[in-house]
């Protein structure tokens, strides 16, 4: 009995590093892209793109407008980011122990801002 239930959990763990391995290519994606976007307006960018806050959404339909409001500050073209996101998001699943605060919570940026912050002009 012990060597079937040790076999369970190897299989469980090979799928969630699978699993969060799709999700750490999408979040570096979107660091990628968000950096694109808004290279020059670095101070602008969004605090984050949550896929955790994104997936519990209904529809596309609500994320789309949710990542909308995330981008309007970029004075760049956003809609192909927009759709790329949303295809990269099918499939993936929720994760709420995964979760993390947002920054604007606790004041702290995340790495990708505080390059941008402590760039020089």
């Amino acid at each position: 009995p012990g060597g079937l239930q040790k076999r369970h959990a190897r299989v469980t763990v090979k799928y969630d590093r699978r699993e969060l391995q799709r999700r750490l290519d999408v979040e570096k994606w979107i660091d990628g892209r968000l950096e694109e976007l808004y290279r020059g307006m670095e101070a602008d960018m969004p605090d984050e793109i949550n896929i955790d806050e994104l997936l519990e959404l209904e529809s596309e339909e609500e994320r789309s407008r949710k990542i909308q409001g995330l981008l309007k500050s970029c004075g760049k073209p956003v809609q192909d980011f927009i759709q790329e996101l949303l295809a990269k998001l099918q499939g993936l699943h929720r994760q709420p122990g995964l979760r993390q605060p947002s920054p604007s919570h606790d004041g702290s940026l995340s790495p990708l801002q505080d390059r941008a912050r402590t760039a020089h002009p």
